[in-house]
C-alpha cells in the first residue's frame, strides 16, 4: 500500500490577479512515500518526497531576511502583488508565489494546485479554508487545519509496479547530469542523502540556535540554548 499525504500549512486566498492570489497565503504542500522493492538491489527503498505549489518554504525568505540577502525574483511578491527580490516585503504583507511565478511563466498551474490542495484539505476534511484559516505567526486561536491521506493499492493497476517504478527511477538517476558534481536525483534521494548526513555529524543542525542565542544576548537574556558544536554547512 502506498500512501500520500496531502497537507495543507496555511490559507489560500483570493484577490485581483494571478500575483495576489497567492501574496497572502502560505504554501500547500504533499508528502508522498514510496515503498517498493528495486530489483537491481533487492531491497526495500522507502520514498520520501515534498510536493508544494510554491517555490519553496517561507523559512528560506526569512533566512534570507536575517542576512540580508535578496531573493530571487520568483519566489515572491510584495504586497501589491509584484513580484519582488526584496523578502522583507514577502514577509510583511506579500507572500510566497506559486510555482511558475508570474502568470506569463504558467504561475497558473501552480495557482490550481494550490486549489486542489484546498479542497482536499479543507473543503473534504471539513477543516477550514482559504481566507478563514490563521496565518501561521497569529496564535490567538487554533489554526484548524485540515489533511486528507490518499491510500492506493498499485495491486489494483496494471501488473508489475515494483519493476516498472524501479526502472523509471534507474533511468531519471542514470541520466548524465549537467554539473558533473550534482547527479540527477529522484524524489526522496535528498532526505535519505540529508539523513544519513545527520547521522554521521550525530545530530541534526538546526540553524536558528545562533540566531536565537545572539538575539537572547542582545536584549539581555542569559539563559541560552544549548548547543554541542558549531558547524559550517
Amino acid at each position: 500500500m502506498h500512501v500520500a499525504t496531502v497537507e495543507r500549512k496555511n490559507s489560500l486566498l483570493t484577490g485581483r490577479n494571478l500575483q495576489q492570489n497567492q501574496a497572502q497565503y502560505e504554501r500547500p504542500s504533499a508528502t508522498t512515500d514510496w515503498g517498493f522493492e528495486r530489483t537491481e538491489q533487492r531491497h526495500k527503498e522507502n520514498k520520501e518526497a515534498l510536493i508544494q505549489d510554491s517555490f519553496l518554504w517561507e523559512g528560506k525568505v526569512e533566512l534570507n531576511e536575517r542576512r540580508g540577502d535578496p531573493i530571487p525574483d520568483s519566489w515572491g511578491c510584495d504586497p501589491q502583488a509584484h513580484l519582488t527580490t526584496d523578502p522583507k516585503s514577502v514577509l510583511t504583507g506579500g507572500g510566497l508565489v506559486p510555482i511558475g511565478g508570474s502568470e506569463a511563466t504558467g504561475g497558473y498551474k501552480g495557482y490550481g494546485l494550490g486549489m486542489m490542495v484546498e479542497v482536499f484539505c479543507g473543503i473534504l476534511a471539513g477543516a477550514q479554508y482559504s481566507k478563514y484559516v490563521r496565518t501561521r505567526k497569529v496564535t490567538d486561536r487554533v489554526a484548524n487545519l485540515g489533511q486528507c491521506f490518499v491510500a492506493i493499492n498499485p495491486e489494483n493497476f496494471a501488473p508489475g509496479f515494483n519493476e516498472r517504478m524501479s526502472d523509471l527511477l534507474s533511468i531519471q538517476r542514470d541520466q548524465d547530469p549537467a554539473d558533473p558534481g550534482s547527479p540527477v536525483l529522484a524524489p526522496g534521494d535528498p532526505e535519505r542523502m540529508n539523513t544519513k548526513k545527520c547521522e554521521e555529524m550525530g545530530g541534526i543542525p538546526y540553524h536558528v540556535i545562533k540566531y536565537i542565542n545572539d538575539y537572547a544576548k542582545k536584549i539581555g537574556v542569559s539563559q541560552l540554548l544549548p548547543c554541542d558544536k558549531i558547524i559550517s554547512i
